[in-house]
């Protein structure tokens, strides 16, 4: 068990010293176009969604 700061998970994650982390599916994304062996899940039990948008009128 470790104590994370910021985005250090991401280099627990890549190096092996952490086997589980929470992060961004972004952030997991493009860990797993780097190293093929990390995959990202989501529980069974269900979790939160987030939707990134920026949208404008079609005539603005």
């Amino acid at each position: 068990m470790k104590k994370i700061t910021g985005d250090e998970i991401r280099r627990l994650l890549e190096n092996g010293e952490a086997s589980i982390g929470l992060v961004w599916s972004g952030t997991a994304d493009e860990r797993i176009g780097e190293n093929g062996e990390l995959e990202f899940l989501v529980p069974k039990e269900d979790s939160n969604l987030w939707f990134y948008k920026m949208v404008h009128p079609e005539n603005g």
